[in-house]
């Protein structure tokens, strides 16, 4: 990065302008000021908050009543946790995700049926909302055809994806010959 002609010339700026203003008379003004401030307000306990480095946030009353109420709701959510852990094993929602998500086939299969009564909905709403034409019946049309195909595959996609030729040779380019050959790096 400093090897950069434009670094270069920023970086040599900057070095005129602080040794320029090392001994300017803007910083012996400001200096001056600064002085006559610091002994306007010497003793200011209005002054000392402000320049005080004690962390003020910390020690306010506000602070600990926030940091209270978000122990308080956290302790809530871990409690609700634990009712819903206990209680979730026989539970009918429990029972149909383990059910619907159980495996990658299942999971394809979940899907499928959830984009293919998705496009059936949009159709229906858009039939009954008078609309005849448009992008959202070729979405809808497109999501009904691939997830039906989807469905007619019954296999996994893993399987399919391992099988095919295109995916093993791009798979095959960038694998490494660790047996023959030179290592180019």
């Amino acid at each position: 990065m400093y090897s950069s002609i434009f670094v270069g010339i920023l970086s040599k700026i900057w070095n005129f302008i602080r040794k320029n203003y090392e001994y300017s008379i803007l910083k012996r003004i400001l200096n001056f000021i600064g002085r006559g401030i610091k002994a306007l307000f010497k003793g200011s306990v209005f002054a000392g908050i402000f320049i005080s480095n004690r962390k003020l946030i910390e020690e306010s009353l506000l602070y600990k009543i926030y940091r209270i109420f978000i122990k308080g709701i956290n302790k809530f959510i871990e409690f609700i946790k634990k009712i819903v852990t206990k209680d979730k094993k026989g539970s009918i929602i429990s029972n149909c995700c383990s059910v619907l998500f159980k495996d990658d086939v299942s999971i394809i299969n979940t899907f499928s049926f959830f984009f293919i009564s998705f496009g059936i909905f949009i159709i229906i709403n858009d039939m009954v909302r008078g609309k005849f034409t448009g992008k959202s019946y070729i979405v809808s049309f497109i999501l009904i055809i691939f997830s039906l195909m989807s469905l007619k595959l019954e296999k996994n996609y893993k399987e399919i994806l391992e099988n095919s030729f295109m995916f093993n040779f791009v798979k095959n380019l960038f694998l490494i010959d660790e047996e023959r050959g030179e290592k180019w790096w």
